[in-house]
């Protein structure tokens, strides 16, 4: 498996860090080049994408696609983390708290919206990790970051002295689902804390199609590798495909800016492959320029 290269969907159970997962993965699939893309919290779970081979290149693409989680969120109680598996700071009684009330406001947490990480984050200060400071007892200050949450769906709602609101939400890439449940408690005047989280989608990754630990063990066991890994045109089809002939492509893939026209391509990312269909490479198309930029070039021997 180690020759390959492409994506793995992978369920990621609670209780294991996102770096856990992928060094298991690592170790069981006998695969020595893989990232993931996209922490989970330790007690998140879903689908987390794990990378292989040149696909390691294409973390950054990963941006783009949208998330999907559902979700559980408990009124009245305020944690150091913004989730119930950390301290509890405070608490206070929410009976007052209605579903109607919900849906009055929920629709001011969609679109582009500022959001401030929680502290207990992987965000970096000054090389560190936000978690890790705080661990500490340091002092974490950090940036409010632009996110947009395209979707924001009620699906169910407990009342009581902390009610519970079960939701699914389709969002932007670095959306913290924490920051959405303390910032939701603050607007209908108390706390608000992520109890359950679970990513059901990446871009096309979809919870359905996951493979469980078990699963990887088992189809490795069995060398049946190709069922598990994505090539990577075939993940990348959001995006669109560009075929270059051999002279620009050697300019291409040895880093230059080529000179390229499209009838219908707007600027943006573009696969691009070879005349025998092999992806090589990540370009961005400037349309006003008509100029192609490579960003990722992928060795072409190392694509399934």
């Amino acid at each position: 498996m180690n020759e390959k290269s492409g994506i793995m969907n992978v369920f990621k159970p609670p209780g294991i860090t996102s770096f856990g997962l992928l060094t298991f993965v690592k170790k069981v699939c006998k695969i020595k080049k893989a990232g993931h893309g996209g922490i989970l919290d330790f007690m998140a779970q879903g689908v987390l994408p794990i990378l292989v081979g040149e696909a390691t290149k294409l973390t950054t693409l990963l941006f783009l696609l949208p998330k999907e989680y559902e979700g559980e969120i408990t009124f009245g109680i305020k944690t150091d983390s913004d989730d119930i598996w950390g301290n509890v700071v405070e608490k206070k009684e929410s009976s007052f708290i209605k579903i109607n009330d919900i849906e009055n406001i929920k629709d001011d947490f969609v679109g582009t919206i500022n959001q401030m990480p929680p502290k207990f984050s992987a965000k970096r200060i000054s090389g560190k990790r936000a978690y890790e400071l705080a661990k500490n007892g340091e002092n974490v200050t950090l940036k409010e970051r632009e996110v947009n949450i395209h979707q924001f769906d009620i699906l169910d709602y407990i009342d009581g002295d902390f009610p519970k609101l079960r939701f699914k939400i389709l969002c932007s890439s670095g959306t913290y689902m924490r920051s959405v449940a303390r910032d939701l408690g603050e607007k209908l005047g108390t706390f608000g804390t992520l109890s359950f989280l679970i990513r059901t989608a990446v871009g096309k990754l979809e919870i359905k199609d996951s493979f469980h630990i078990d699963n990887i063990i088992e189809i490795y066991e069995k060398n049946l590798d190709n069922d598990l890994i994505i090539p990577i045109g075939d993940f990348l089809d959001f995006i669109p495909k560009i075929v270059l002939p051999s002279k620009r492509l050697y300019l291409f893939r040895t880093g230059n800016t080529i000179k390229y026209e499209h009838p219908y391509l707007k600027g943006g990312f573009v696969l691009v492959f070879d005349t025998n269909e092999n992806a090589v490479g990540i370009g961005r198309y400037f349309e006003e320029k008509r100029e192609l930029k490579p960003v990722r070039i992928l060795k072409v021997d190392d694509i399934t």
